[in-house]
């Protein structure tokens, strides 16, 4: 989905500052307010489920997983390509569990830049499709979930017409 929220606010982030600087002195090297932000996001989750929900067709499902889904640069230069990297992570997860799982997956990826993530064959694959057809399924697709109420009500209207008229049951005796 394309979901975005903004706020503004002032955060008092000195003591998160000094976790930072103590985990990096343990040895965490690439330990930053990322992860502490994840495992704040992860146990938030954890203790309010109905967060880890979407609206998809007009229901609301409830995720079996938690996954983090965020888009990585694959080396620090603006012209480096970007891909897509997913962390799943349970609730019981720890700080340092969020520090591990991350690092793995994204030095995972980094690591892999001459290889290609599925993430990117994806896209490579919708590339090769040309621009109109896209924009018809996406016209379609959307056309689909406008008018599924409307059918869904005309089918249902349907059935109560063609529906039998109800019988009287004679108990047995």
């Amino acid at each position: 989905s394309d979901a975005q929220n903004t706020f503004a606010d002032k955060i008092e982030v000195s003591k998160a500052d000094a976790l930072c600087r103590q985990k990096v002195l343990e040895g965490k090297t690439n330990f930053s307010f990322l992860h502490v932000l994840l495992a704040a996001y992860l146990r938030t989750i954890t203790q309010r489920p109905a967060i880890n929900r979407f609206v998809s067709g007009q229901k609301i499902y409830a995720r079996n997983e938690i996954v983090f889904v965020m888009t990585i640069k694959k080396e620090m230069s603006l012209s480096a390509p970007d891909t897509v990297i997913k962390v799943k992570f349970t609730p019981d997860d720890t700080l340092d569990d969020v520090y591990e799982k991350f690092n793995v997956v994204a030095t995972d990826a980094i690591a892999s830049l001459d290889k290609q993530t599925s993430f990117d064959k994806l896209i490579k694959f919708f590339n090769y499709i040309p621009g109109f057809v896209l924009r018809f399924i996406k016209s379609a697709s959307s056309l689909k979930s406008t008018l599924s109420p409307i059918l869904l009500m005309t089918r249902r209207r349907a059935e109560v017409i063609a529906a039998p008229e109800p019988r009287s049951v004679k108990p047995p005796i």
